[in-house]
């Protein structure tokens, strides 16, 4: 319905994934896919059906 994948899921929820956990501490993150996800999220919540 919203093609938001798991993982993205996971990162919006702010998920530790213990595999990349250290790799984590050195990159920044790009907040950009959960702002997207959230977007669409939002936008389906509150649609309006016209």
């Amino acid at each position: 319905m919203l093609n938001i994948s798991k993982d993205d899921i996971d990162l919006c929820l702010n998920h530790v994934n213990e595999a990349h956990k250290m790799a984590d501490v050195y990159i920044d993150k790009d907040f950009t896919r959960i702002d997207q996800a959230n977007r669409r999220m939002i936008d389906l919540l509150f649609q309006t059906g016209d």
